[in-house]
């Protein structure tokens, strides 16, 4: 623990100096006998992204201002930094002074909020109501009148004029890592792509060292999941076929049960034929999951077709029998919720693909251990026992509000070949483990920060520019 902490103090000791590197870099506008130049690159460091159109985004760096788009929703905001005009190619209306210092966050965006904390932006968020958050670590701003009005809003509407940013990290049509890559995306906001990329690349690292520690260790045929969501008022299951599920449970050392592209994904619940073709889709499952609102019981979810997901001793029944029912694996996202009852999935899993990953292999191979064992279910519960297994939401479980990125590598902290589904060989304190994978990331660090003011020294000397790329994502 002791290597633990001094290296988690390291690390963030080392992000705070690359922070205030980049800061100073960036902000640096025209002084008395140096007049600001538009002409030369004025970013020490770029986030550079292969296969944008994967991740759903896109920047571009445009000497003293950069060009983020949003693909998924097809919007383009200028990001103009080092107190400089407007360009003429620049929207007024999606024009944004950047590094942002406030920002508001509509409900519909809460899944943002995970991605400011890991960048240590919860004290700028002002003007925000937090009771359907489940972070215990925003203050509620719905009141504040210290600030007329923050200088951006995050919403997923896409046509609500130029302060209003859409993040769009939860969209399921993008891969788990995908989703976590929107880090990038929002730290151009504030200036912190360094920071940001270094959050990424420690999350990204942790997932594919336990995918790759599950897959290699598995020896039998993989195990069948299907996703659900249950809308009783309409009397409409989904079962979830998009790339997100499919690559997740892939990950998870399992395959996903779900519809081809030639099939509907939703099922009416009413219609005889529907209850039939439900029951198919859902045939090959040894897991379900079900994404259905909190308020949604186990008994709801059963009756709403329960011809073919209850006993009742008819020959279809019989015939149509569901794994994952008959076998009591039915589990449910809502194993944490907040005081309204409001499901924490919902918010954090998308910046917390390391967590999701791991919820979903302590339940497909419940004897793959790993050093942060006690984390485990953050979320995935049975369904029929969520009387008894279900939490709410607070700072302790939560992890803290303090450190959060710190805190948040450890959650999921990863050697690779140290976890074994059949016998965990642990040959590192789970704090050396914990102190190799904060390491890394450190070393990286420091060689990033001695390029950037290597980067700086040339800059103003030959008045040239290089920059970092992220090959790969």
């Amino acid at each position: 623990m002791k290597l633990l902490t001094s290296l988690s103090f390291i690390f963030f000791t080392t992000l705070i100096t690359l922070s205030l590197a980049q800061n100073s870099t960036n902000n640096s506008s025209a002084s008395a006998d140096q007049p600001f130049d538009k002409n030369v690159d004025h970013y020490s460091f770029k986030t550079t992204i292969t296969d944008e159109a994967q991740h759903g985004f896109m920047i571009e760096y445009k000497n003293y201002y950069k060009v983020v788009t949003n693909m998924l929703n097809s919007k383009r905001y200028c990001l103009v930094g080092f107190d400089q005009d407007r360009p003429e190619e620049c929207a007024i209306e999606t024009t944004v002074r950047v590094p942002v210092q406030t920002f508001s966050i509509l409900p519909d965006s809460y899944d943002v909020v995970p991605f400011v904390e890991l960048l240590g932006l919860q004290n700028n968020v002002t003007k925000t109501a937090t009771a359907n958050m489940t972070s215990p670590c925003i203050k509620d701003g719905s009141t504040d009148v210290s600030i007329v009005s923050p200088e951006i809003t995050f919403s997923s509407l896409a046509n609500v004029g130029g302060t209003y940013i859409a993040f769009s990290a939860n969209d399921d049509t993008l891969a788990p890592l995908q989703k976590a890559s929107w880090i990038l995306y929002l730290g151009a906001f504030f200036d912190l792509e360094i920071k940001a990329f270094s959050i990424y690349n420690q999350i990204s690292n942790n997932y594919n060292c336990h995918k790759d520690n599950i897959l290699n260790s598995i020896s039998s045929s993989r195990k069948g999941v299907s996703w659900t969501t249950y809308l009783p008022d309409n009397r409409l299951y989904i079962v979830h076929s998009d790339i997100y599920y499919s690559q997740l449970v892939h990950d998870a050392g399992g395959h996903l049960e779900a519809t081809n592209v030639a099939q509907e994904d939703t099922f009416q619940a009413n219609v005889t034929v529907k209850q039939l073709a439900l029951a198919n889709a859902l045939h090959g499952a040894e897991f379900i999951i079900d994404t259905s609102s909190s308020d949604v019981d186990y008994t709801t979810w059963l009756n709403g077709n329960a011809h073919y997901f209850t006993d009742d001793n008819s020959v279809e029944s019989r015939i149509q029998q569901v794994p994952a029912i008959v076998n009591h694996k039915v589990y449910t996202i809502n194993g944490l919720i907040n005081n309204n009852r409001i499901a924490d999935w919902t918010q954090r899993a998308t910046a917390r693909p390391d967590l999701a990953l791991l919820d979903l292999i302590k339940l497909l191979y419940p004897s793959f251990k790993v050093a942060s064992d006690s984390t485990f279910p953050v979320w995935l519960v049975s369904y029929d026992k969520l009387n008894e297994t279900q939490r709410y939401m607070n700072s302790e479980i939560y992890g803290g509000c303090s450190d959060i990125a710190s805190n948040a590598f450890a959650q999921s902290q990863c050697t690779l070949g140290a976890s074994s589904h059949s016998d965990y060989i642990e040959p590192l304190s789970k704090g050396d483990k914990a102190g190799i994978s904060v390491g890394t990331v450190v070393f990286v660090i420091i060689v990033t920060i001695g390029g950037i003011w290597l980067f700086r020294g040339y800059r103003r000397n030959k008045r040239k520019h290089q920059f970092y790329r992220m090959n790969e994502m």
